[in-house]
């Protein structure tokens, strides 16, 4: 669940966290098509489409389910679902599925599994679909960025589309722009992580210190991996490390000290490398490593926080029910959203003719 204190201007980290996460989905969009080589204002209108698609889907489910949410977490839990919206359409679009399919699968998956998975664990006090395992989530990683990333490992493994997976190479002036673009992605993940506090506390710092360490950390892990297996150091590989610490510390962000941040991001970093690469190469679509990045990062984030939760965490409680109910929690997530889009991604590919991708 979200941590809450006393507020102190509710409302600006309300507006705060809801403007950092929906700008991200732009960023987002940005940077995978500057990677790919084909960065547009086209590129901003795809992020706009699919975050109209997930405020509307969650909003929808919102009233559906009579409101039961608390106001000052709707319109922040909107955006993630925005975001989430995005990084959903992003495997799609790279191998160029048609929109009109892409977007029907975002919006249906944003129905089925963004807004129920939210709804579920953050209105009732049973936990995920009843397990009684209430997940310690402070950004709404779970159904944000693991299901995200579920359902890209459920439309890659639908497709196994090797034409044009790979991109074909960034130029200098790209890479400039795409390190600018990540320097932004970085302050408005940290913007996200701290307004969904939706308070000023003692946490506070805490949720900043760790937003820094843990992705630093991932990179330093994602290079010494590089660096071991293939004897070179990159910028895609700093960037990717980075990137995986990121998404790794959303879920814990608050939840534990900077001890537990750098062994968090360290972890993350290593396996999403070693994983992520391994998958690329072999089925040839470079699309695994940000999947892998979302799905298993994230995952590895939630379940940490069940051994270093500053106050119920394994190392310091030598109990188990917190990394019980993070693994039960990241399950249930996983599962939902795997199974959900195997269908839609299926029913969506199937006859369904790919545009063309222009990499030049």
């Amino acid at each position: 669940m979200l941590r809450k204190g006393p507020p102190i201007d509710l409302t600006a980290l309300t507006t705060a966290s809801t403007a950092a996460t929906t700008l991200l989905g732009v960023v987002v969009a940005l940077l995978v098509d500057f990677w790919w080589g084909r960065a547009s204002a086209a590129s901003i209108g795809r992020a706009a489409i699919a975050t109209a698609i997930g405020w509307t889907a969650f909003l929808l489910a919102w009233a559906g389910a009579g409101r039961a949410l608390d106001g000052a977490l709707v319109l922040p839990l909107a955006a993630v679902s925005g975001l989430a919206a995005v990084l959903v359409s992003t495997p799609a679009h790279i191998v160029g599925l048609s929109p009109h399919r892409t977007y029907g699968v975002v919006a249906a998956w944003s129905l089925l599994v963004y807004s129920p998975i939210t709804l579920v664990a953050f209105t009732t006090v049973s936990g995920f679909f009843a397990t009684g395992y209430v997940p310690l989530d402070l950004a709404g990683a779970l159904p944000g960025l693991v299901a995200a990333g579920a359902s890209g490992a459920a439309f890659l493994l639908v497709t196994r589309d090797t034409d044009r997976a790979f991109p074909p190479g960034v130029d200098r002036r790209s890479r400039v722009r795409i390190v600018l673009l990540f320097a932004v992605l970085w302050a408005l993940w940290l913007v996200w992580m701290l307004g969904l506090e939706l308070a000023i506390t003692t946490a506070s710092p805490r949720i900043l210190l760790n937003g820094l360490l843990a992705p630093v950390a991932a990179a330093v892990a994602w290079l010494v991996v590089q660096r071991i297996r293939r004897a070179e150091t990159t910028l895609t590989a700093a960037l990717g490390g980075l990137y995986c610490g990121l998404v790794a510390i959303a879920p814990a962000g608050g939840y534990i000290d900077s001890t537990g941040a750098i062994v968090t991001g360290a972890t993350a970093g290593a396996v999403c490398s070693l994983l992520g690469y391994h998958l690329a190469r072999t089925n040839g679509q470079a699309s695994w490593l940000p999947t892998i990045q979302l799905l298993v990062g994230g995952t590895i984030g939630a379940v940490l926080v069940g051994v270093f939760a500053i106050r119920s965490g394994l190392v310091v409680t030598g109990q188990p029910e917190t990394i019980l109910s993070q693994l039960a929690s990241a399950g249930s997530a996983i599962g939902l959203s795997f199974v959900v889009s195997l269908v839609l991604w299926s029913i969506a590919t199937r006859g369904g003719r790919r545009a063309r991708v222009d990499t030049q």
